[in-house]
């Protein structure tokens, strides 16, 4: 892997399926279908400077991130959300963005090694 660690942790998620491999691979599947579309809604929400919808999709990154086990990841969304709900330090939003877009970029590709295992 290039000398990175892993970014994912599927306890969470083999815990909550009971280890089934059929719901697993459909939640990672459904997971790497939802990053391209964060990412790309995030950086209009902020070009627009649209900041109340941007907390409301950091919100919902976070349960998808989670699920995954990301967990640093998930507590820079919750900042991130509540930040933007209150137009708070808002010259920091670029950096959470490009966090969530290099980790679950990251992500991705480790799921997609991973759905080959199942």
């Amino acid at each position: 892997m290039g000398g990175k660690s892993q970014i994912v942790n599927l306890d969470y998620l083999n815990s909550m399926s009971g280890g089934n491999p059929d719901i697993i691979r459909e939640m990672i599947e459904m997971f790497n279908q939802q990053i391209p579309g964060f990412i790309q809604e995030m950086n209009d929400l902020y070009n627009r400077q649209d900041w109340i919808k941007l907390g409301a999709l950091a919100h919902k990154a976070k349960s998808s991130i989670a699920i995954m086990g990301m967990d640093e990841l998930t507590g820079k969304m919750k900042e991130l959300e509540m930040k933007a709900r209150n137009s708070e330090d808002t010259d920091t939003y670029k950096h959470y963005i490009t966090l969530f877009e290099d980790q679950t970029n990251q992500a991705v590709e480790e799921l997609k090694e991973i759905i080959k295992t199942l």
